[in-house]
């Protein structure tokens, strides 16, 4: 039983640490993050607590161990899956917002400003400077990004 409730303990200190500090154990995800250090913590943590409840509750000692070890590929299996549909969830890809047109919302200056630009990515105002001065309500094409922010000029006239 001293075993089962060591690598437990292993695995819910690998576990807390994995989800803490995830950067430091990134040298662990292998396989697709299938080996990770959530996923390794997780499944050995599950390893020890299964088999000291069999134990326990006075079951073999194979039984402790075959139910063990189902239940640790199991718990790496499930929680593999369910951190790398997590990060494909999470990862946003960029659109180009360099030559997007929009309208400026406030005055903006080479220091601040906020426009509101024409595309269906763009639901939010953004931040935005220039290098002369342009007023609230013209039309602005954008020629640089810095970040989130956006450097704007006047859209040219149409002809």
């Amino acid at each position: 039983m001293i075993a089962f409730l060591i690598v437990g303990g292993i695995g819910a200190a690998l576990l807390l640490l994995s989800m803490l500090l995830g950067p430091v154990f990134d040298f662990l995800d292998v396989l697709d993050g299938a080996l990770s250090g959530t996923a390794v913590g997780s499944g050995l943590t599950i390893f020890g607590a299964s088999g000291a409840l069999v134990l326990s509750n006075d079951g073999p000692v194979w039984l402790a161990y075959a139910v063990a070890a189902v239940l640790f590929a199991a718990a790496v299996g499930v929680v593999s899956r369910m951190t790398s549909k997590l990060q494909k969830a999470s990862v946003q890809v960029p659109h180009e917002v360099i030559g997007l047109t929009g309208v400026s919302i406030t005055r903006i200056t080479g220091a601040l400003g906020e426009v509101q630009l024409n595309h269906p990515r763009e639901i939010n105002k953004r931040l935005a400077f220039c290098d002369g001065v342009i007023g609230s309500g013209v039309s602005i094409v954008v020629t640089e990004l810095h970040g989130s922010r956006v450097k704007v000029a006047p859209a040219p006239a149409a002809a």
